[in-house]
């Protein structure tokens, strides 16, 4: 069988969905390396562990662990300290939560937007100070 002979069907028509598939693929494999290579690390990682269940429990667990010990550890540590604002942590452990569960980011978006309020009034004050 001719080279040309071997894409033709039964019927004499040529086949070229195992071509398009292939070329189809690799597309996207290029397509999906580029966009991961100008996304920060974390990103970059949370997005390699949705693509398996397993790793994916494995990630949320993780983002878990560290956003509730920045939460309550640092909460506690900046009650036990003065130097250190222990709201700051809770915070930044709510952040760290708010990435990958819904129930956190519920929490923490109301206090986001509060906080860029605030921002958004000094920058003013200062602005019309000058």
């Amino acid at each position: 069988m001719t080279e040309f002979n071997k894409d033709r069907d039964n019927d004499g028509d040529v086949d070229f969905s195992d071509k398009v598939g292939g070329v189809a693929e690799e597309i996207v494999e290029d397509f999906e390396q580029a966009v991961e290579s100008v996304l920060p690390l974390h990103l970059r990682m949370q997005a390699w562990a949705r693509r398996r269940p397993a790793t994916h429990v494995v990630w949320r667990a993780g983002v878990l662990i560290v956003g509730v010990t920045v939460a309550v550890g640092g909460g506690i540590l900046g009650a036990l300290l003065p130097i250190l604002p222990g709201w700051a942590f809770v915070f930044l452990g709510l952040a760290i939560l708010a990435s990958e569960f819904l129930w956190a980011h519920r929490i923490y978006q109301p206090f986001k937007n509060f906080i860029e309020r605030i921002f958004a009034w000094i920058k003013e004050k200062r602005n019309r100070s000058k």
